[in-house]
C-alpha cells in the first residue's frame, strides 16, 4: 500500500518487488536538468544481442533502474579504467582490485589517476583496518546494524524513475554518536557505512550521475554531545576516499544554519557547491512520510531494499569485465 501522501520529491515505485508492506518511496522529482544530455558510449551490447544503433552511439542522462545500459562506460571512461586497472596492477602494495572497482575509481576520479590510486590506498587500509570482507554476507548483517542501532535515522531507500538514480533518505535530528558505547559498535558501524557507500554505487550510471540524498534537519539538537572525533575518521578515513558523488538536498534547515552554509560553499569548488541545496520545505517533517506505518515496519523495508540493492551491486561487480567493453 502506498504512503498517504505524496512524499517531498518522491512518487511510489522502489527497489524491490513491489509486494513489501510500506512501499512507496523510491521517485524523485527533481529538476531534471540535463535530462536530454547525452554521453557516447563505447560497444552498447546486451547480453542477449545487439541493441540499436542510436542506442549504441549515446547513453541516456535518466535510464531505468534495469536499463542495460547502466552497466556501459564512455569511451573517455573506458580509457580512464583501462589506465587505472594497468596503473593499480604494478603496485604490489595494493590487492588486486576488480575490472568494476577500476571502472569506478576512474569515473569518481575524471581520469586523474594519481587521486585514483590514492582512493584506492585508502579503501584497502579502510577495510583492513575494520576487517572488512567485502561480501554480499556480511554486507547486509553490517547494514541490518546500522539500522538497528539508529532506527529513526535512516527512513527510506529508493530509485527514482524520473532522476534515473537512487535517492537515501535521512533524519539528521536522530544521529547520536554516544550509542556506539563500545569498540565492537564502532568498528560494525564502520564497516556498515562502508556497505552503505558500496550499495549506493550498484552501477556505473549511478557512479556517473550520483545519488540524492535527502536531509531532515528540523528539531537537531546542536548542544547534544557528538563524538567528533569518530565523525572525522568517518569523513577522513571512508568518505574522502569512496569513489562515489551524492547530491544532497537540506529540509527545514533554518536562517543559521542557511547562512553558515552559504559562507562554506564559497569556498568549495563550483561542482560541489551545485550539490548542496538548502533551506528545502515540505508540509511536514519527513519522517512523517516515510516511517509509516511504524518504525519497525519502515526499518525492515529499508533493510531489505538496501539488500536488494547490495545484491545487484554485487552481481554486477562480477559480471562485469572491462575486456568485454
Amino acid at each position: 500500500m502506498d504512503h498517504p501522501r505524496e512524499e517531498p520529491h518522491h512518487r511510489p515505485g522502489a527497489e524491490g518487488n513491489g509486494n513489501e508492506q510500506g512501499r512507496g518511496e523510491g521517485q524523485v522529482n527533481g529538476n531534471n536538468q540535463g535530462e536530454n544530455e547525452h554521453v557516447a558510449v563505447v560497444n552498447a551490447r546486451q547480453d542477449d544481442g545487439v541493441i540499436s544503433a542510436e542506442e549504441s552511439e549515446y547513453i541516456p542522462s535518466v535510464l531505468g533502474r534495469d536499463d542495460p545500459l547502466r552497466m556501459k562506460l564512455t569511451r573517455e571512461e573506458l580509457e580512464w579504467a583501462k589506465e587505472v586497472k594497468d596503473i593499480v596492477e604494478g603496485y604490489p602494495d595494493l590487492e588486486n582490485l576488480s575490472d568494476f572497482m577500476c571502472a569506478q575509481l576512474a569515473i569518481a576520479a575524471k581520469g586523474n589517476m594519481e587521486e585514483a590510486v590514492q582512493k584506492a590506498f585508502g579503501l584497502q587500509e579502510f577495510c583492513k583496518e575494520y576487517k572488512i570482507l567485502n561480501s554480499y554476507q556480511e554486507g547486509c548483517q553490517k547494514l541490518q546494524f546500522m539500522i538497528r542501532q539508529f532506527p529513526r535515522m535512516m527512513m527510506s531507500w529508493g530509485f527514482s524513475e524520473e532522476d534515473g538514480t537512487y535517492v537515501l533518505a535521512h533524519d539528521t535530528k536522530y544521529f547520536d554518536t554516544t550509542v556506539l558505547s563500545t569498540p565492537d559498535k564502532v568498528d560494525s558501524w564502520m564497516a556498515g557505512a562502508y556497505y552503505l557507500h558500496t550499495t549506493m554505487t550498484p552501477d556505473m550510471a549511478t557512479i556517473r550521475k550520483g545519488h540524492i540524498v535527502l536531509i531532515e534537519c528540523e528539531g537537531v539538537d546542536w548542544s547534544r554531545k557528538q563524538d567528533y572525533k569518530l565523525l572525522q575518521k568517518l569523513f577522513s578515513q571512508l568518505i574522502s576516499v569512496y569513489p562515489q558523488k551524492s547530491e544532497m538536498r537540506h529540509y527545514h534547515t533554518g536562517m543559521v544554519v542557511n547562512l553558515l552554509t552559504s559562507m562554506v560553499k564559497r569556498f568549495l569548488s563550483k561542482d560541489l557547491r551545485d550539490l548542496i541545496t538548502m533551506g528545502l520545505q515540505h508540509d511536514c517533517r519527513l519522517d512523517q512520510v516515510y516511517m509509516v506505518p511504524d518504525v519497525p515496519t519502515a526499518n525492515d523495508r529499508m533493510i531489505l531494499r538496501l539488500q536488494e540493492t547490495l545484491r545487484r551491486r554485487y552481481d554486477n561487480e562480477k559480471s562485469f569485465k572491462l575486456a568485454d567493453c
